[in-house]
């Protein structure tokens, strides 16, 4: 059996759960949080970019900046979960295809 083709159904399984199910974010914008692909350079932009690549590093004071601008706590939770499944995604992707080549 090819290196994680077990869990192949509950990873589709997350995605569609985290970027098609009912929420306050429309679904293109948790896509493109999930994506990580870059959108208007805002603060919350720079939090999600956070999320993804330096999470260690995210503090209360983080989030309250960007309720402090009107982003709802419903809607910075979707994104949040977003970027982070994304970049846990393909991770898992790169460490797959390194067991696949040999590499791990």
């Amino acid at each position: 059996m090819d290196a994680g083709a077990q869990h192949t159904p509950l990873v589709a399984a997350l995605r569609r759960s985290i970027l098609e199910a009912p929420g306050l974010t429309d679904v293109p914008t948790r896509q493109r949080a999930f994506d990580g692909a870059a959108g208007e350079s805002s603060a919350l932009e720079q939090y999600l970019e956070m999320v993804r690549e330096r999470s260690a590093y995210i503090t209360d004071r983080s989030v309250d900046e960007l309720r402090a601008q009107g982003v709802a706590e419903d809607a910075l939770f979707e994104l949040t979960v977003a970027a982070a499944a994304g970049a846990a995604f393909r991770r898992l992707e790169a460490g797959l295809r390194a067991m696949r080549s040999g590499d791990a």
